[in-house]
């Protein structure tokens, strides 16, 4: 079994096998073809980009005829490291699905209307019956008002 180290210095030394082969590739004259012929070698092409992005390595031609260029001097320990970086965090998600994000549907709140009670007419209940029905449902007289207390528990 591998162990974690084992691995990280295997693939310094791959990553390191890559950098030095597309500094041979591009310090003399440009590399016309890009990085396309590669393109089955994806460490080849993460490689290139981290280059690329670091700035070590120039596309002097265009996007559709590219030419590119080492800019600076041999590949250093240094530069290798930060595309060692470059190319993890740019491997982490190559290949995986991006996470699908299940929206929920909107809910749009319904205006429920409620339905009308119907008005009884007072002209049929005598003043008694009123006030009883009063008193039933919670309500007093105070400083001759008609109130309903509402109490805190």
């Amino acid at each position: 079994m591998k162990t974690k180290k084992h691995k990280n210095s295997e693939f310094k030394k791959r990553v390191k096998e890559t950098v030095n082969l597309i500094y041979n590739n591009t310090v003399n004259e440009p590399q016309t073809d890009g990085f396309a012929k590669y393109r089955k070698n994806t460490l080849f092409t993460l490689c290139g980009s981290a280059l690329c992005t670091m700035g070590i390595v120039e596309n002097v031609g265009n996007k559709t005829k590219p030419q590119y260029v080492w800019t600076e001097g041999e590949p250093e320990t240094w530069m290798i490291n930060r595309v060692m970086d470059l190319v993890r965090e740019k491997r982490h998600g190559y290949g995986q699905k991006k996470p699908v994000v299940k929206t929920e549907p909107a809910i749009i709140p319904t205006v429920v209307t409620p339905t009308p009670q119907p008005v009884l007419a007072l002209v049929n209940f005598s003043d008694q019956q009123i006030w009883d029905e009063l008193k039933s449902r919670g309500y007093v007289i105070t400083d001759g008002r008609l109130c309903k207390p509402n109490f805190l528990n």
